[in-house]
């Protein structure tokens, strides 16, 4: 009897935990590069640090003097960093990834946080499709406005970025984001259809991009799935008798690669 055993190392896709997260300057020989960059990144750090102190404040009211923490708990940091921010996004685009994430904690209806996620996402896209950024923040921004939205929602504005950029990178990101969300465990039949269409799309418009190589690795890797059908070998049994792992097709094979290390 023959015995398979795989053991399969990936190394996880870092994923910046928030755009608030992101370093945004970019080391040069001369050292830190002095842009719009790093007043983006100095303005995301001193934001956190207030947003921190604020809390710390409003935790030690809470136990001592709750009326002043009501009245502490309607003036997030946010309110008074937002114009701030909005002067910025004319230079940096980034500043409107800030605004979409942090928009609701302006005061207002949750209508009025719609209206305003809304205008920050058109914006976005009509004015900042074809930065290199976009075909990875705006995606994961995108998808955590499902919340505020639909999820009929969120696969509109992929679509939409996908179509805005003329940047292959982007387009392509935006299209295996769209794909990925068409390919959950509810999925329907529809939907696994139109993301494997996506695929088949990514393949022939966008060859060459990181989404086109991935579905490349996707698809070899389907054949070692459940059902799937893995490459043809040739080889030699215990008894010196050589075989293909086709010869044994319909019946259950088990394959152990062994070795000396």
């Amino acid at each position: 009897m023959l015995i398979l055993s795989f053991l399969l190392c990936v190394a996880p896709d870092p994923m910046p935990r928030h755009p608030l997260a992101v370093a945004a300057s970019e080391p040069t020989m001369n050292g830190p590069r002095q842009d719009a960059n790093t007043a983006y990144a100095d303005l995301v750090k001193e934001c956190e640090a207030a947003v921190k102190a604020w809390r710390d404040e409003l935790r030690a009211l809470s136990k001592s003097d709750k009326a002043k923490a009501e009245l502490l708990e309607k003036r997030h940091p946010v309110i008074a960093f937002w114009p701030r921010f909005e002067a910025l996004s004319a230079s940096d685009g980034r500043a409107l990834l800030w605004m979409l994430e942090e928009g609701d904690k302006l005061p207002g209806t949750k209508s009025q946080a719609m209206e305003t996620k809304a205008r920050l996402v058109a914006e976005l896209l009509h004015k900042h499709a074809n930065q290199p950024w976009a075909g990875s923040d705006v995606p994961r921004a995108l998808a955590r406005q499902r919340m505020w939205f639909d999820e009929a929602w969120v696969r509109a504005q992929l679509e939409a970025l996908a179509s805005a950029s003329q940047t292959k990178e982007v387009s392509a990101s935006a299209l295996a984001a769209l794909a990925g969300r068409l390919t959950g465990r509810n999925a329907t039949p529809e939907e696994l259809a139109r993301a494997k269409a996506i695929d088949a799309r990514i393949t022939s418009e966008f060859a060459g991009t990181s989404a086109a190589k991935a579905v490349a690795e996707k698809q070899a890797g389907a054949a070692y799935e459940k059902g799937g059908v893995p490459d043809d070998f040739e080889a030699t049994d215990t008894d010196g008798v050589k075989f293909k792992l086709s010869d044994y097709r319909g019946k259950v094979v088990l394959l152990d690669f062994w070795g000396f290390w």
